[in-house]
């Protein structure tokens, strides 16, 4: 009778790929740390204009998934984006910014007191 073998390798990228899938799903970071900037995604944020109307905008904390479209926020005390499905993401630097925000990210705004709007 044949006998299948696999390649040690293999069973090791194997055990690490489930290890981590597990460690992401309960949220157990310490085996294996993500840096907050190891995702690459299309996202630059740039100083909030002045003239920017807040009326009628949304209050935090809340999340904005993008649309292909410009996103602004004001006084948010932290904002994460990631990529929608994704349990790790970029810190941005800004606590009022904008950007164009691709579809398939998703900016994260965390803290109360902060606004935000989406066109």
């Amino acid at each position: 009778m044949p006998c299948f073998t696999m390649p040690s390798f293999k069973l090791t990228a194997i055990r690490i790929y489930l290890d981590f899938r597990s460690s992401a799903s309960t949220g157990d970071s310490s085996r294996y740390p993500l840096p907050l900037n190891y995702l690459p995604m299309d996202f630059d944020p740039e100083p909030l204009d002045e003239n920017i109307d807040f009326s009628g905008s949304k209050s935090t904390p809340d999340r904005a998934y993008g649309n292909g479209g410009m996103v602004y926020w004001k006084d948010c005390p932290s904002v994460t984006l990631a990529k929608n499905g994704q349990v790790a993401g970029r810190q941005i630097d800004r606590t009022s910014g904008k950007g164009r925000l691709a579809k398939g990210l998703v900016l994260f705004f965390i803290g109360e007191g902060g606004q935000w709007k989406q066109d």
